[in-house]
């Protein structure tokens, strides 16, 4: 994903180039001698510069996962992840219930498709991330049945469970010394 990311963001910022070349008088007169209309292609590689770069900023690692690059405990940059809460256990029964009085260190840190925990790089990038899930969960939640906390965690009932977790969710600091002593850092 990285990889096409960069790629699209070079083949962006090389568009973008182009579209500028088109504004100088030098470059309009070489597109006219390859018989093509200097309009057209200034809005042509207008729109694949915007879109690559978009892409790119998309796709780019502002969210960093753990494998990456690690800085020392005592540096001053800090790191945030986003955790969700445990599901309530009674008599060794998983519920739909997201338990909100667990220490923190039996929350779960959210991972990327590759297993490693995700990093941010600033709680308000985390935020961003964390919102929109919320939302979604939320509303979700909402078509859920009445009795869905005295219910137990099933493979059917895994979309109730994914969202009680991502309503739950917050962001926290890495090192939070809550969380325990295995929590990924920048």
């Amino acid at each position: 994903m990285r990889q096409s990311a960069t790629f699209a963001g070079m083949v962006g910022l090389i568009a973008a180039l182009l579209c500028g070349l088109t504004f100088s008088h030098r470059a309009r007169v070489e597109i006219g001698r390859r018989q093509l209309r200097y309009l057209k292609v200034r809005k042509l590689t207008g729109l694949a510069g915007a879109a690559g770069i978009s892409i790119f900023a998309v796709s780019f690692p502002w969210r960093v996962t753990a494998s990456s690059e690690r800085l020392s405990k005592e540096s001053a940059y800090t790191a945030w992840c986003m955790v969700v809460p445990p599901l309530v256990v009674r008599s060794g029964v998983t519920y739909m219930k997201a338990n909100l009085d667990a220490p923190l260190d039996q929350w779960q840190i959210e991972k990327g498709p590759d297993g490693t925990p995700i990093v941010y790089i600033s709680n308000e990038l985390c935020e961003k991330s964390r919102a929109p899930l919320a939302k979604t969960a939320i509303d979700t939640l909402r078509k859920a049945p009445k009795d869905m906390e005295q219910t137990p965690s099933r493979m059917d009932t895994l979309q109730w469970t994914f969202s009680l977790e991502m309503a739950n969710a917050k962001c926290i600091e890495t090192n939070d010394p809550r969380l325990g002593r295995d929590t990924p850092r920048l």
